[in-house]
C-alpha cells in the first residue's frame, strides 16, 4: 500500500462526493458491469493500480477509502501551507513598504552593578512573591523559570539605568523628579535610588512610582522603607496608587520598564505636558489595538507621515508581539519610529536604541525630550559610526569659534530669491547648491551675483538646480521657454548664466573639477560640482539638468562599470577615487535626507534621491557631499566616510525659514592625498549671536538692536524656532492647508493686451467671468481702455467686478456710448453679477491706481451697476450660520473660503473659554478685518461693547453699514491715522476690562505703540494676533513675551488662505503672564532689601519692606511692640 501518496495525487482534489462514486463504481465493476479497461480511465490517476490486486470486494472499497482520504489530507496540508506562505507574503510586503522609513536602532552598553554588595530591598530575586512561594511548595521547575525571568531583569534594570543616569548627566535643566510609570513593586526604581546614593551627583532627585496594583505599592512601600534603614543616602521613593489618566503632577524625567502597549503614548503625553524627557523601554505592541480606546488615543501617532492608515498599524502590532525574530524585531522598529516621528512634529527630539536581543525580545528603548532645544548638541560625530540618523529638529547650536587646523565651510541651497533674507555667518568656503532663483531670470541671477560679491568668503562654489532653467540650455530651448513667455526683452540665457559662470572670485561647477589651495600649509581641496539630480521630478514643471528614467538607469550601469560622477545625462564624468574631498550637487544621492512629500502610487512618501549618484558616492567616498533640492530633507547624516548635508533653505512651502548649515573639517597635511580628513566633523545651525536670520523685517524694534549687541543678545529666540518649526513642518495638525487649485474667491485679471487666460488657482466661477470680460472688451477699438478687472466671488454665489479704465475723457466718452449698455450685457451673459463698479487710471501711461484707499491719489470708484458693494455671508464659527457683510470692491477678501471658516472657528473656540471663566467682558478690534470677525465674535457671544477701529476709510465705512445691518448694538468705530492703534487704545476708558483685544499684523509687523499700549493697559487680560507674515514674528516676541506687563503664548494655529504663496495667516492667543512673588530670604544683614530695591529699579514691580512698616507703625500711632508688629503683618 505504499503507493497511496503517489507523486500526482496530492495535485488532485477527491471529494466526499467523488469518494461515493468511486466506492459506486467498484460495485458495478464486482457485478461485470464495468471492464477493468473502463475502471482505470474512470478513476483517479494512481487508484486503480493500488486496488485492482484486491480479490475482495470489501478489501477493495477499504483500500480505495484509504487512498482518497489520503488524497484530501494531503489536499488540505497543501491549501493550509498555500495560506500560510500568502499571509507570511503579505507580511513581508507590509514590512517592506515601510523598512527604509525607520529610523536606526544602535545596540547600547549596560552599566556595571555589583549585585552582591546591593541591599536586599534592591535585589529582585530576593523580593518576588511568587518565587518565595514557589520556594516554599518546592515547585523547582516553577521556581526556575521564575528566577531566570528575575535574573533577565536585572539586565535590563542595568541596561536602563545607564541611560537614564546618562540623561541625568546630559540634561540642560535640573532633574528633581524621576517617575516611574508602572513601576510594578519598584524593582528599577528601588535599583535607581541605591545607584543614585552611590553616585557623585550633588542633588539626589526624588523617584515616584507610579502603580494602579494597590498590592504592589504596599510591598513597594516596605521595601522603600528597608533601603532607607540600610542606605540613607539612597534617593527618596514614593509609591503613589492612581491611574495615569489621573496624575496631575510636574516632573522632569519619565522612565519606564516595559511599558505595556499604549501606556509608552500616555506617558509622552505627559512628558508634553511637564516638558520632561524620558527613557522607556517598550512592549506588549498587541496591547495597543485592544485598548487604545481606553487610553482615547489614535494611531498611527504621528498620523500619515511614517505609517499610512490604522489597519497597517495594527497589523505591525501584531507582528510585533510574533514568535518570529527577524519579522518582530522589524515591526518593533517601525511602531517605535512612529512614535518618534510624533515626538519630532510636536517639537520634542526622540531616538531608538536597543538593548540585546538576548536579554529580552521586546528590547528597544525610545529615548528623547518633550522641547527639542533640551536635546542636546547637534553632533553627528557622537553618533555610533555606519548610523543614518536624521538630525533635523534639533536645537540651532550658536557657532563657536572656528577650531586650529579646521577648513569652515557654509553651506546653503534652494534659496528661491530669498538670500538676502539671510544672516550668513563666516566662514572659509561657501557652497551654494542650486536653486538660488526662481526661474533664472537676468534681473534674479544679477541680484545673486551681487549678494554674492558681498560674502567675505575666501572662496565660492556655486552649482545650478532645476529652477535655473536659463543655465541649461537644451532644456530651455525645448521646453523652458515657455515659462517667459510673457517677458518684454529678448531672453539670451547663454548670457545670463556668464552672469555668474564668467564673474570674478565665482566658481561655477557644472560637472566639472576644481583644485583650492586655501593656506600654504595644508593640502589643496579637490571640488567636483554638478546641477545634475534624479529622475523623480523629471516631469515637473522646472526640471533643467533633471535626468530621466531610462538615463538614470545607463548612469548607473555606467557607475557599475567604473566610470566617475553620473552628470545632467546619461554619461559619467570619470574622475580618480582619491581625489575628491567634496562633492557638491543639486540633488541628493537616493535615501540620504530625500524624502519627499510627494508620494507613491501606493500613498507613501517617496525617496526622490539619484541611485547612480548613490553607488558613485559609496563607491568613492567623499569627506563632504553637499545638496538640497529635497526641501523636506533638510538636516545631516553621516555613515563612515562621508557627511551628507541637505542645506534646503526654503521650506516645501517655499518660506525661507530655515538656517545655513555651518561645518569644521579638519585639513590635510600638503603630503596627504586628500585634503580633508573625515573624523572630528563639527555641524552646527548658523544661528549668528546678536542678528536675526530673517532678514530686515525681522530685526528688533527701535533701540533694541544696540542693546542685544551690548548684551550679548541671543537674536532668534529658541521660543520663535520652535514656533516656525511647529508651524510649517512640525505639527500638521496646527495647520489648516490649501489646495493650490481653484481656491480663491477674489483675483485681478489683465485685459486686452496684457490677458493671460484662466488662473490655476481662481474659482472657476471667476475665470469663467473674466473670459467673457475679455470677450466684451476686444469689442473696443480702443485696446489700451480697459486696464485690469479684480473679481470678487460670494459664498452665495454672487459676483462683483471693478473695472480699471484709462483715462477720464476716454471713460466720459464710453459711459455715453457703449458703456450704457456694458453692464447689461454682460449681465446677459453672467446672470450671478450683483456689482459692476469703476475705477479711472491716468491717460498715457502704464500707471494703474493705487490700491490703498488712504492713499492720497487714490480715485474713488464709483458704480457702473447695481450697489457699489456685494454683501458677503461671514462666518460665526457654527457649520452653516453666516452673518450678512458689505465688502466695497477695494476690501473684497483675497482668500480661501473654507481655511477662513476653519479660522473663525477655532478663534471662536478660544473666545469661549476666555468668556466661560470672566477673562474676556469687552472686545477691542484692530485692523482691516476689524468688522466681520468682531460681529461674529459679538454674535457668538453677546459683547455688550465692541471698539473697532481701522486706517483705512473703506473699510471703516463697510464695518458700519454691516453694524447697522445686522442692528448690532454697543459698537463704538474709528478711524485710526497713521496706525495709532496703540494710542487709541490708551484712550479706552478704564473699569471696563477684562479687555479682549484682537490686533492683525501687516508684513512690517505690527503697527508702532500697539505693543507698549498693550503692556501698559493692565486690564488687557487676553490677545488674538493675527498674523500674515511671519517675517516680523522675532521682533515682537522678544518685545512682547518679556520685560514688565509681558503675556505667554497660550494656543496657536495657521491657516493657508493663500495658498502657494509666503503669506501664512498664523493666529496665536496671548494671555497676560501671572504676577509673580519674590521673597527674599535670608539671615539679617545679607542684602535682601538691597536686592529688592535693584528689582524695583529695573522692573515695574512693588517692594514691600517689613522692617520699615514696623517702624512706622511704632512712629505713626506709638503702639506696643506686639501691636506694630500685628499691623505690619496684616499690611
Amino acid at each position: 500500500m505504499s503507493g497511496y501518496a503517489g507523486g500526482t495525487s496530492s495535485l488532485t482534489r477527491i471529494s466526499a462526493t467523488k469518494q461515493s462514486t468511486i466506492a459506486k463504481l467498484i460495485d458495478r465493476f464486482w457485478d461485470g458491469k464495468l471492464a477493468a479497461n473502463d475502471m482505470d480511465a474512470r478513476l483517479p490517476e494512481g487508484l486503480w493500480d493500488c486496488i485492482r490486486e484486491f480479490e475482495d470486494k470489501e478489501e477493495m472499497q477499504r483500500a480505495a477509502k484509504r487512498f482518497t482520504n489520503k488524497v484530501r489530507q494531503g489536499f488540505r496540508e497543501e491549501k493550509r501551507q498555500g495560506r500560510q506562505l500568502q499571509k507570511k507574503s503579505r507580511e513581508q510586503v507590509l514590512l517592506q513598504k515601510y523598512a527604509l522609513l525607520a529610523l536606526p536602532v544602535p545596540e547600547v552598553e549596560a552599566l556595571e552593578v555589583d549585585w552582591l554588595s546591593a541591599p536586599r530591598a534592591v535585589v529582585p530575586e530576593l523580593n518576588c512573591l511568587p518565587a518565595r512561594r514557589y520556594f516554599a511548595l518546592r515547585q523547582s521547575s516553577l521556581l526556575g523559570r521564575e528566577l531566570r525571568k528575575l535574573r533577565e531583569k536585572r539586565q535590563q534594570i542595568a541596561y536602563l539605568a545607564k541611560q537614564v543616569l546618562e540623561r541625568l548627566r546630559v540634561a540642560k535643566r535640573p532633574i528633581r523628579r524621576i517617575v516611574d510609570f508602572g513601576g510594578g513593586r519598584g524593582d528599577f526604581a528601588l535599583a535607581l535610588a541605591w545607584l543614585l546614593g552611590r553616585s557623585e551627583m550633588g542633588r539626589i532627585p526624588e523617584i515616584v512610582v507610579l502603580e494602579l496594583e494597590a498590592a504592589y505599592c504596599e510591598q513597594g512601600r516596605k521595601r522603600s522603607a528597608a533601603l532607607a534603614k540600610v542606605c540613607p543616602e539612597a534617593a527618596r521613593v514614593n509609591f503613589v496608587c492612581t491611574d495615569l489618566r489621573h496624575f496631575q503632577e510636574p516632573f522632569e524625567l519619565a522612565v519606564g520598564l516595559h511599558a505595556c502597549g499604549p501606556l509608552v503614548d500616555a506617558v509622552l503625553l505627559h512628558c508634553f505636558a511637564s516638558r520632561a524627557e524620558f527613557v522607556l523601554l517598550t512592549c506588549c505592541f498587541g496591547k495597543i489595538p485592544k485598548r487604545c480606546d481606553d487610553f482615547e488615543l489614535s494611531y498611527p501617532r504621528a498620523g500619515s507621515a511614517l505609517i499610512r492608515g490604522r489597519e497597517d498599524f495594527f497589523e505591525l502590532c501584531r507582528l510585533a508581539d510574533a514568535p518570529v525574530e527577524k519579522e518582530s524585531a522589524q515591526a518593533m522598529r517601525l511602531l517605535n519610529s512612529d512614535r518618534c516621528c510624533w515626538v519630532r512634529q510636536r517639537g520634542g527630539w526622540a531616538h531608538l536604541c536597543c538593548i540585546p536581543r538576548s536579554v529580552t525580545n521586546k528590547n528597544v528603548l525610545v529615548v528623547g525630550a518633550a522641547d527639542a532645544l533640551e536635546a542636546g548638541v547637534l553632533d553627528v560625530t557622537a553618533r555610533a559610526v555606519g548610523a543614518w540618523e536624521g538630525l533635523k529638529g534639533l536645537a540651532p547650536a550658536t557657532i563657536s569659534e572656528q577650531p586650529p587646523g579646521t577648513l569652515r565651510i557654509v553651506m546653503v541651497a534652494d534659496t528661491h530669491c530669498r538670500h538676502r533674507q539671510l544672516s550668513m555667518p563666516p566662514g572659509d568656503l561657501l557652497l551654494v547648491c542650486g536653486d538660488f532663483t526662481k526661474s533664472g531670470l537676468r534681473e534674479e541671477v544679477e541680484d545673486f551675483a551681487a549678494w554674492l560679491d558681498s560674502l567675505p568668503y575666501t572662496a565660492k562654489v556655486v552649482v545650478a538646480g532645476n529652477h535655473e532653467i536659463t543655465f541649461d540650455h537644451g532644456y530651455y530651448n525645448s521646453k523652458g521657454h515657455v515659462y517667459h513667455k510673457d517677458s518684454l526683452e529678448p531672453i539670451n540665457p547663454a548670457q545670463i548664466k556668464e552672469i555668474i559662470a564668467g564673474r570674478a572670485g565665482l566658481h561655477y561647477l557644472e560637472d566639472e573639477l576644481l583644485e583650492l589651495r586655501i593656506g600654504e600649509e595644508f593640502s589643496p581641496i579637490r571640488i567636483f560640482g554638478s546641477p545634475s539630480q534624479g529622475p523623480f521630478f523629471s516631469d515637473h514643471s522646472m526640471a533643467a539638468f533633471g535626468r530621466s528614467f531610462e538615463q538614470e538607469a545607463k548612469a548607473q550601469a555606467a557607475v557599475e562599470a567604473g566610470a566617475g560622477w553620473p552628470t545632467a545625462g546619461d554619461c559619467c564624468k570619470s574622475t580618480p577615487v582619491e581625489s575628491i574631498d567634496i562633492l557638491v550637487t543639486h540633488g541628493p544621492a537616493y535615501g540620504i535626507c530625500d524624502l519627499s512629500s510627494e508620494h507613491e502610487q501606493d500613498g507613501r512618501a517617496a525617496f526622490a534621491g539619484s541611485k547612480a549618484l548613490l553607488k558613485a558616492v559609496l563607491k568613492q567616498k567623499p569627506v563632504l557631499h553637499a545638496f538640497g533640492h529635497i526641501h523636506e530633507g533638510y538636516g545631516v547624516r553621516a555613515n563612515a566616510s562621508t557627511y551628507f548635508v541637505n542645506s534646503a533653505i526654503c521650506s516645501e512651502r517655499y518660506i525661507p525659514q530655515r538656517l545655513p548649515i555651518v561645518c569644521d573639517l579638519l585639513r590635510a597635511g600638503p603630503q596627504e592625498a586628500r585634503g580633508l580628513r573625515f573624523d572630528g566633523g563639527r555641524f552646527y545651525y548658523a544661528r549668528p549671536a546678536s542678528n536675526s536670520s530673517y532678514g530686515e523685517s525681522g530685526r528688533p524694534h527701535k533701540g533694541q538692536e544696540e542693546e542685544g549687541e551690548a548684551g550679548g543678545s541671543s537674536g532668534v529666540s529658541s521660543l520663535y524656532v520652535r514656533l516656525m518649526h511647529e508651524l510649517h513642518d512640525g505639527r500638521p495638525e496646527l495647520h489648516t492647508a490649501t489646495n493650490s487649485s481653484g481656491y480663491r474667491n477674489k483675483a485681478s485679471f489683465s485685459l486686452g493686451k496684457q490677458f493671460v487666460g484662466e488662473q490655476e488657482s481662481c474659482a472657476g466661477e471667476l475665470n469663467e467671468l473674466a473670459g467673457k470680460l475679455q470677450e466684451l472688451a476686444k469689442r473696443d477699438s480702443d485696446s489700451e481702455f480697459f486696464v485690469e478687472a479684480a473679481l470678487k466671488l460670494t459664498r452665495s454665489g454672487r459676483l462683483g467686478v471693478k473695472l480699471v479704465l484709462r483715462g477720464e475723457e476716454a471713460v466720459d466718452s464710453w459711459l455715453k456710448g457703449r458703456g450704457a449698455s456694458f453692464a447689461a450685457d454682460l449681465r446677459a451673459i453672467v446672470p450671478a453679477v450683483q456689482s459692476v463698479t469703476y475705477q479711472v487710471a491716468p491717460a498715457g501711461s502704464d500707471e494703474k491706481p493705487p490700491k490703498s484707499p488712504w492713499h492720497p491719489r487714490y480715485p474713488m470708484f464709483k458704480a457702473l451697476y447695481g450697489d457699489p458693494f456685494v454683501i458677503e455671508d461671514a462666518p460665526v464659527g457654527l457649520p452653516g450660520q453666516y452673518l450678512p457683510y458689505r465688502l466695497s470692491p477695494d476690501s473684497f477678501s483675497e482668500v480661501n473660503g473654507k481655511a477662513e471658516e476653519a479660522m473663525i472657528q477655532v478663534l471662536c473656540g478660544w473666545v469661549e473659554e476666555l468668556v466661560q471663566t470672566g477673562q474676556a467682558k469687552t472686545l477691542c478690534m484692530f485692523g482691516r478685518n476689524s468688522g466681520f470677525i468682531g460681529l461674529a465674535l459679538q454674535h457668538r457671544f453677546g459683547f455688550n461693547r465692541v471698539y473697532a477701529h481701522t486706517h483705512c476709510p473703506v473699510t471703516l465705512a463697510d464695518a458700519e453699514a454691516s453694524v447697522a445691518m445686522n442692528s448690532a448694538p454697543g459698537w463704538i468705530l474709528g478711524r485710526c491715522e497713521k496706525y495709532d492703534f496703540g494710542g487709541v487704545l490708551a484712550k479706552i476708558p478704564e473699569g471696563e476690562g477684562p479687555l479682549l483685544v484682537h490686533v492683525t499684523n501687516s508684513r512690517h509687523g505690527l503697527a508702532e505703540g500697539v505693543i507698549p499700549a498693550l503692556k501698559r493697559r493692565r486690564d488687557v487680560y487676553a490677545v488674538a494676533y493675527n498674523s500674515c507674515s511671519h517675517l516680523p514674528l522675532p521682533a515682537e516676541w522678544t518685545e512682547l513675551c518679556s520685560g514688565p506687563g509681558a503675556f505667554e503664548i497660550r494656543k496657536f494655529r495657521s491657516f493657508d488662505l493663500l495658498a502657494g504663496t509666503e503669506f501664512l495667516s498664523s493666529y496665536f492667543l496671548l494671555v497676560r503672564r501671572p504676577a509673580t512673588l519674590i521673597l527674599p530670604v535670608g539671615p539679617p544683614g545679607v542684602g535682601k532689601s538691597w536686592i529688592a530695591r535693584q528689582l524695583a529699579a529695573t522692573a515695574a514691580c512693588t517692594v514691600f519692606e517689613r522692617d520699615l512698616a514696623f517702624f512706622e507703625e511704632r512712629l505713626r500711632s506709638e503702639v506696643g511692640f506686639a501691636e506694630a508688629k500685628r499691623r505690619s503683618a496684616r499690611r
